[in-house]
């Protein structure tokens, strides 16, 4: 579940100014058409701090194994059942990859080439995107929030894609990100706030985060899932229209092919989740 508290979008409908947008309850872009440059600081690679003080062993019992300074970070996530019913499990990576605080204006990269934890803070309570790009990986790839309880996304040799993420507890606590995969890729945070603005019909393949900075009152998907099958899931969140004191939503979802339409008004932003090819159209 997304909770949100309140964050403002630009208008781009002609620099009208600022317009507050709060995102209450559940809900890649053209970086060339970004108007302020972010400042992007790539962060550095490094391992899980030990505690301080560690203590002999006892033969025979791990109870005094050395402790990670973060304690998230020891913590196994839980995969899917199996047949039988019994839960999987993965143990975390033990490399991690400190992003920084992600604040309004600016860009937080990290980057490696092999499964890390992404750590990272937020300087309020705004909603993060995160963009991803592995596109030379070596196998299966898959990107997940620790404390979620299914992956952003999954891939095999390449993944490219960009996600609105969870805030898991408050944004006073370190978020992390699990990246598995073998290969160099590059993970990019920035507020939804500072989004590159979009203009017109918008088409592509996978996970993408957009903002929308015309005026529209609908909103059309078209959708061909790739040849192994799969679905998409668009959720179109305006920035101009309110049900209550929250952000009005419309949602459009399927696994076969389809073409679906949901009147909406915009400036907004439209997360698009799943695989296959896409195509959203604005309509007045």
């Amino acid at each position: 579940m997304r909770c949100f508290t309140p964050s403002k979008f630009r208008s781009a409908a002609a620099a009208l100014g600022v317009t507050a947008l709060v995102l209450s309850g559940c809900s890649g872009s053209d970086d060339s058409k970004t108007p302020d440059t972010p400042t992007a600081a790539t962060a550095e690679s490094g391992t899980p701090k030990s505690s301080d003080e560690a203590t002999d062993e006892a033969a025979g019992s791990d109870a005094d194994a050395t402790e990670s300074s973060d304690d998230a970070k020891d913590a196994e996530v839980s995969g899917e059942e199996t047949a039988d019913g019994k839960e999987t499990s993965n143990a975390l990576p033990t490399k991690i990859v400190d992003a920084g605080t992600v604040k309004p204006g600016t860009t937080r990269t990290a980057s490696d080439k092999k499964e890390a934890l992404v750590t990272f803070k937020q300087s309020d309570a705004f909603a993060v995107v995160a963009e991803f790009d592995c596109k030379e990986c070596k196998g299966d790839i898959e990107l997940q929030q620790l404390g979620s309880q299914s992956p952003l996304d999954t891939g095999n040799k390449s993944l490219a894609g960009s996600y609105l993420l969870d805030l898991i507890g408050s944004a006073e606590e370190e978020q992390t990100l699990i990246v598995r995969a073998d290969g160099e890729w590059n993970i990019k945070l920035r507020s939804w706030n500072d989004l590159p603005i979009s203009s017109g019909t918008q088409e592509g393949k996978g996970s993408k985060v957009l903002y929308i900075g015309d005026s529209a009152s609908a909103v059309e998907v078209e959708y061909k899932p790739p040849k192994g099958g799969g679905k998409l899931s668009v959720t179109v969140t305006s920035a101009v229209e309110k049900d209550g004191d929250t952000p009005e939503v419309a949602a459009i979802s399927g696994g076969k092919k389809f073409t679906k339409k949901k009147e909406i008004k915009l400036p907004g932003v439209i997360t698009v989740s799943g695989k296959g090819s896409w195509k959203i159209k604005l309509i007045s």
